[in-house]
């Protein structure tokens, strides 16, 4: 399956350069807008290995954005968490900039980049008391004597927004083990 890339444009937040970075930062800015695509069609594989490459420094966040064609929809969004505001430099992080002095050295990394061990527990129902599911899974690997860090990976297969029977929604959580 090939991605659908659609143009969108998320209000009210600003891309920033993060300090000692190469890539950006987005964050709240009640006067901002980021230029960028939402990505569709992706497999639950994919969208996990999304999830595992990003850096602890973004937290992973339902956003709503408006699309070319004039419709808000919501989608996610990596963000700076608030814990690294800290990295934020007061410059605008301009792509063509990365492309012509980082790109090439990034792509080199990334391709070292490779999955990581975890643990995984399927929970069906709200995604409010997905954190069930984390719990269970600390309680797993305490009983095994697994190390974990507790950064869980949560890969949502359904969209609330849509309604339904909140019993038919599933959610994968994934609790990574410390290597």
């Amino acid at each position: 399956i090939v991605p659908k890339y659609r143009r969108a444009i998320l209000r009210n937040y600003k891309r920033t350069r993060l300090l000692d970075r190469v890539y950006p930062g987005i964050v709240k800015a009640s006067d901002g807008f980021v230029v960028g695509s939402i990505v569709g069609d992706l497999d639950p594989n994919t969208v996990e290995a999304l999830d595992c490459f990003e850096d602890d420094v973004y937290i992973k966040k339902s956003v709503s954005v408006l699309t070319a064609e004039g419709n808000t929809v919501e989608s996610f969004a990596y963000v700076l968490s608030p814990e690294y505001i800290y990295l934020l430099v007061d410059e605008e992080w301009v792509l063509s900039e990365f492309e012509k002095s980082h790109l090439d050295s990034y792509l080199i990394g990334c391709k070292k980049f490779e999955g990581l061990r975890a643990i995984k527990a399927i929970y069906n129902g709200n995604y409010i008391t997905s954190d069930r599911a984390w719990y269970a899974l600390l309680d797993y690997a305490k009983k095994n004597g697994m190390e974990v860090r507790e950064r869980p990976i949560e890969v949502f297969f359904s969209n609330p927004n849509f309604g339904g029977n909140e019993l038919d929604w599933i959610a994968e959580i994934y609790m990574p083990l410390k290597e």
